[in-house]
């Protein structure tokens, strides 16, 4: 096979062009054919992670969020829509100013955190000047060295600036003396006594229900509730309702034993003069922290009680004639569920049952006060009633005992001897005369 020798000026050429290749092929990475360097063409990418949107705000609020570029940012800006005056941060930090001919001022508790892999954590503390509650939209842009700002650069979020704090009525316990002070409260409890209807709706035991409602404009957030004695410090007990319950309408129950003393932590005895303190939070965090007034608290008023007209041991004490009814009364502040009646003939040991007479009340039925009545038998005799009632928790009163005596089993009768039918009746001498016939006199109430 023949070749041919390449001429040397030919073999140069060659040469060249490859170095040429060559050099170009290094070179593209650097720069692009006509515009020389690369340009960067792209925004930061910002994101805010707080306020939510929606979210409840005061009027002094933070607003956070992250920035990054491949670059550097030259700016990250935050203003409120239709408030005047702006937060930047640049190479000064972070600046506000209240309009764009004022001077710009640092701003104090704000944050700029850059990480290892670029990423750029921010946080500002910003104030909507000089206005009411309300939605408003916060704005947040982000620019790079290059002036670079786009879609992903920029980002909304509306919120609702509230300064209003919710209200709080409390419907139970019943209370009184808000403004008069422990003193004034303790005095007039003082005064109550066990087993008196006057005060049967006035001393608490047992199950307390802490119930009311709230007023807010916008969302809750939780309801702390305490009962404390003569000081706000003295704490018997307390609890924290979240917003995962019903707020706006509330009720909570103060368990039996749940009031407890603050230093030995055993459950109250005796009379008690007790407070009901709240603390209502809304979503934005305004709180209204009062004091609502006071009630009495006496465990031992937990028992029912009932009341009769006999006495216990002496059955001639209560005399009654056939066709009157004895009469009592039962007590109780929870709601009598029952009354079981037994009649007895005779007295003491000795005595007979005659009769069980239960009385029985269906669940939100239940009287606090109940007239009970026993029908006597016709046989004159003394006889004997035991009354037991129990309260809408299950708690018995102590027997009731009551005796009494039933006489004159017949009507009395009366003998008229003069004068005489055909007499006339107007003379003066003229006496009407008989007999009545009755043993002793008799009490009760017919039926």
């Amino acid at each position: 096979m023949n070749t041919k020798p390449i001429a040397p000026r030919r073999a140069w050429g060659l040469l060249l062009a490859a170095a040429t290749s060559v050099a170009l092929a290094i070179s593209c990475d650097s720069f692009t054919v006509g515009l020389g360097p690369k340009v960067d063409m792209e925004g930061p990418v910002l994101r805010m992670t707080g306020p939510d949107y929606m979210a409840n705000v005061l009027e002094n609020f933070t607003v956070s969020g992250t920035v990054r570029d491949d670059g550097k940012i030259a700016s990250v800006t935050v203003t409120i829509k239709g408030v005047d005056g702006e937060w930047r941060h640049d190479a000064s930090g972070w600046r506000h100013r209240d309009s764009a001919t004022a001077p710009w001022t640092a701003v104090a508790g704000a944050t700029w955190q850059p990480d290892a892999e670029g990423n750029i954590a921010w946080t500002l503390p910003v104030t909507i000047p000089g206005i009411g509650s309300g939605e408003y939209v916060i704005r947040v842009v982000a620019a790079d060295s290059y002036g670079n700002s786009d879609s992903n650069s920029a980002e909304e979020r509306t919120v609702v600036c509230d300064n209003t704090a919710p209200t709080v009525t409390v419907a139970g316990p019943i209370l009184t003396h808000l403004a008069d002070g422990y003193a004034v409260a303790n005095a007039e409890f003082s005064t109550y006594t066990l087993r008196d209807a006057a005060v049967l709706d006035k001393l608490y035991n047992g199950i307390v229900t802490v119930k009311g409602y709230q007023m807010e404009n916008t969302s809750l957030d939780r309801l702390e509730i305490e009962v404390a004695g003569s000081t706000n410090s003295e704490i018997f007990w307390s609890t924290t309702i979240p917003n995962t319950q019903p707020l706006r309408n509330f009720s909570v129950d103060i368990p039996a034993g749940g009031l407890q003393d603050p230093d030995t932590h055993l459950p109250l005895t005796g009379r008690h003069t007790l407070q009901v303190i709240t603390r209502s939070y809304d979503a934005a965090g305004n709180v209204e922290s009062k004091a609502n007034g006071w009630f009495c608290y006496w465990p031992e008023a937990d028992t029912p009680w009932i009341v009769s007209p006999m006495d216990p041991v002496d059955p001639a004490d209560y005399v009654i004639y056939p066709g009157y009814a004895v009469q009592g009364q039962a007590f109780d502040d929870d709601g009598i569920a029952s009354v079981t009646i037994r009649l007895y003939e005779g007295t003491g040991g000795g005595a007979t049952l005659i009769s069980t007479t239960p009385i029985v009340f269906a669940e939100g039925e239940r009287p606090r006060f109940y007239s009970w009545t026993v029908d006597p038998p016709t046989e004159s005799g003394t006889y004997t009633v035991r009354l037991v009632a129990s309260d809408a928790n299950g708690v018995d009163s102590v027997e009731h005992v009551g005796t009494f005596t039933v006489e004159d089993t017949s009507l009395p009768v009366i003998n008229v001897t003069g004068p005489d039918s055909s007499a006339p009746l107007w003379r003066r001498d003229r006496l009407l005369r008989g007999g009545r016939y009755r043993r002793r006199r008799f009490r009760g109430r017919r039926p």
